[in-house]
């Protein structure tokens, strides 16, 4: 692993800044269809496609700007860290029935990055409320 870190730089969260994106009335597979989908254009290259996908165009002023940031930080991991080869689903970790973290590993060049999508379910629809990266393997671990 390298030993300059992306953490101060690419831990990012979303949960405040984007009012949980509202996702669909399906079960979690949707919500992994849809983190999967993402991940894929990501590898692709298609950065600003990717984050408008997943989260839609209808956004304040503030979300636009956390989103903006989001992509450039994702861009930066790719310069850092080199092309992105793939990804591996690692685990859904569900927390009642209102709770879903997905954890997948995107493959580089150079090392891999650990994402977490979290997506909640206040009544009957999956929103996504956070969204993060970082190269700490740590995050692997259950929580």
């Amino acid at each position: 692993m390298r030993n300059w870190k992306l953490a101060g730089l690419a831990v990012v969260v979303l949960a405040v800044g984007l009012g949980a994106r509202s996702v669909h009335k399906e079960p979690t597979g949707d919500c992994r269809a849809r983190a999967e989908a993402f991940l894929k254009d990501v590898v692709a290259g298609d950065i600003n496609g990717a984050y408008d996908r997943l989260l839609g165009l209808n956004l304040s002023k503030e979300e636009k700007d956390s989103v903006e940031t989001l992509k450039i930080k994702t861009r930066t991991a790719v310069n850092v860290y080199g092309k992105a080869l793939g990804t591996d689903f690692i685990r859904e970790q569900r927390y009642g029935g209102s709770i879903t973290r997905l954890v997948y590993v995107m493959k580089y060049d150079k090392s891999a990055l650990i994402w977490e999508l979290y997506f909640y379910k206040p009544q009957s629809e999956w929103r996504l409320a956070n969204v993060k990266f970082n190269d700490d393997l740590n995050l692997l671990a259950e929580k």
